[in-house]
C-alpha cells in the first residue's frame, strides 16, 4: 500500500424574530469605530475555518490559497462596505444571491481558465470562492441562527428563491458605505440587536463554538457546490481534468448521510469539552477499514498542547476494494500518523477506544491524546504517534454482524488565547455486515 499525505488528506494507490430591544439608530462614533473593529470573524478565525473546511478536498497548494481568500470580504475595499458580502443587516435574500452569484462566478471563470490557462482569470476562480466562503462563514457569527438551531445544522441559503428562514435575523451594523435597498440597519426591522450585541466574531464560548462548526461545514458546502456546478457545466472527462489542474484530490471524503442497513451508535468514553456534527457514513455496502490520527507533540510548559485532533478512516466493500476517506473533522494543529490498516480483505473496524487526559483543572488540558481500534479478525490496530498523557478507557464494540460504516467526531474548536484541547471524542455509527 502506497499512499500520499497532504494537508491532512490522503490519497490511497491500493494493490487492493423579532425582538424586543429598542428600535436600532444610528450608532455614536465611538460605538462605529468598534463596530469596525468586530464587523466580520477575526482573519485567523476565517483562515482556520476555511482550512478546517477545505484541506480533505485538495492539495496544500489549493488549501493554502483559499485560506488566503477567505478574508476577501473584509480586504476588498467594495465588498467590505457591503452587507450582502457579510451577512449583516438581515440581508438574507442579497447575502444569498451573493454567495450563489459569486460560487457561479468562480464555476464559469475555472471553465475558461482550463480553455485559455490565463492566470487572471485563475485568480477569478478563487477571488470569486473567496467572496463566497467570508460570507457563508460570516452568515453564522453575525446571525441568530446559532442560538435557533442545534450544532451542524446548516441554513438553507445556497438555492436562489430559497425564502427568510422563519424567526432569523442578523446584527444592524452601521456603515456608511453600503449599499442596496434600506441600507445597512435601516434594512433591519424595527428591535433588530445591533451586530455588536449579537456577534460571535472572536473565540471562546459556546455560542463561538458552534459558530465555527457551522462555518466549517458551510465551507466544505461551498467547495462541494463548486465541484458539482463544474461537473453539471462540463462532460465527466473535461469536468475532473479541470478540478484535478485546480487542485482537487480524488476520490472526494464520503458525503453520505444516511444508512439503511445503520443499526446503533457505540460511543468510547471521552473528554468533557467540544460539539459534534452530524453522522457521516461510508457509502452504501462499504465499511471502514483503516484510520490515521493527527497528533500535535507536546509543546513545551509555555505553550498550550492539544495532542490528539482527530481520526481520519477510509472505507472499502467487502470484495477489499478501498473506496473513499471518511472525514468528519480534519484538526487544526499536529501531523498524521501512518495508515492502519484490516489486514484481511473483508476485514472492517467493528469498535474502538480513546486515550483520555482528566480535566486538569487551571492546568493544561489535552482532551483526547489517541486512538485505537479494532477489527473483526480480533486484531488490534495502533498508531505511531500517540499523545504522552491520560489513560486508556476502555472499548466500545459493535453487536455481531456489525461493523463501523460512519463516524462523528466531537471536538473542541480553537479557543483563541483559551485553552484549546482539540478532539475530545468518537461516536463510532455501526452498520449490518
Amino acid at each position: 500500500m502506497t499512499l500520499k499525505l497532504s494537508y491532512g488528506y490522503v490519497v490511497f494507490g491500493l494493490a487492493l424574530a423579532a425582538c424586543s430591544e429598542s428600535v436600532p439608530t444610528e450608532p455614536t462614533a465611538n460605538e462605529a469605530d468598534v463596530a469596525v473593529a468586530q464587523a466580520a470573524l477575526s482573519a485567523t478565525r476565517h483562515q482556520q475555518t476555511t482550512l478546517a473546511g477545505v484541506e480533505a478536498w485538495v492539495n496544500s497548494t489549493t488549501a493554502q490559497r483559499l485560506v488566503n481568500v477567505s478574508t476577501i470580504g473584509d480586504t476588498d475595499s467594495a465588498a467590505n462596505k457591503q452587507s450582502e458580502s457579510h451577512f449583516d443587516n438581515c440581508y438574507w435574500n442579497e447575502s444569498r444571491d451573493w454567495i450563489i452569484a459569486n460560487r457561479n462566478q468562480a464555476i464559469a471563470a475555472a471553465v475558461e481558465w482550463f480553455q485559455t490557462g490565463n492566470a487572471q482569470t485563475l485568480d477569478t476562480v478563487f477571488n470569486s470562492l473567496g467572496f463566497a466562503l467570508h460570507a457563508a462563514e460570516d452568515f453564522y457569527a453575525h446571525s441568530n441562527w446559532v442560538e435557533t438551531h442545534e450544532p451542524g445544522v446548516l441554513a438553507p441559503f445556497n438555492d436562489s428563491g430559497t425564502p427568510v428562514p422563519a424567526g432569523w435575523y442578523s446584527g444592524t451594523y452601521y456603515n456608511s458605505g453600503d449599499s442596496g435597498p434600506n441600507a445597512g440597519y435601516l434594512h433591519c426591522p424595527a428591535g433588530t440587536p445591533s451586530h455588536l450585541t449579537l456577534n460571535k466574531d472572536l473565540a471562546g464560548g459556546a455560542a463561538a463554538d458552534e459558530a465555527f462548526l457551522d462555518a466549517t461545514l458551510a465551507a466544505t458546502e461551498q467547495i462541494r457546490r463548486f465541484m458539482a456546478g463544474v461537473r453539471a457545466a462540463m462532460p465527466s472527462a473535461t469536468a475532473e481534468a479541470i478540478l484535478t489542474q485546480l487542485g482537487f484530490v480524488a476520490p472526494s471524503p464520503a458525503t453520505t448521510t444516511y444508512r439503511s442497513d445503520f443499526r446503533r451508535v457505540v460511543t468510547p468514553s471521552g473528554g468533557p469539552w467540544g460539539l459534534s456534527a452530524k453522522a457521516v457514513y461510508c457509502s452504501a455496502g462499504s465499511y471502514v477499514a483503516a484510520f490515521a490520527q493527527r497528533v500535535e507533540t507536546p509543546q513545551g510548559s509555555l505553550v498550550d498542547d492539544t495532542a490528539l485532533n482527530t481520526v481520519l478512516f477510509y472505507c472499502k466493500n467487502p470484495t477489499g476494494t478501498w473506496l473513499e476517506p471518511l472525514n468528519a473533522w480534519e484538526g487544526v494543529w499536529g501531523t498524521w500518523s501512518p495508515w492502519a490498516v484490516c489486514q484481511t480483505a473483508s476485514g472492517f473496524f467493528t469498535g474502538g477506544e480513546l486515550k483520555i487526559e482528566p480535566s486538569q483543572g487551571a492546568g493544561d488540558d489535552t482532551g483526547a491524546n489517541a486512538s485505537r481500534f479494532w477489527c473483526n479478525d480480533g486484531s488490534a490496530l495502533t498508531a505511531t504517534n500517540d499523545g504522552p498523557w491520560g489513560t486508556w478507557r476502555g472499548r466500545a464494540t459493535c453487536a455481531a454482524g456489525e461493523a463501523v460504516c460512519g463516524v462523528q467526531i466531537q471536538y473542541e474548536s480553537p479557543q483563541g488565547a483559551g485553552d484549546d484541547t482539540a478532539m475530545n471524542g468518537i461516536r463510532l455509527h455501526c452498520c449490518a455486515l
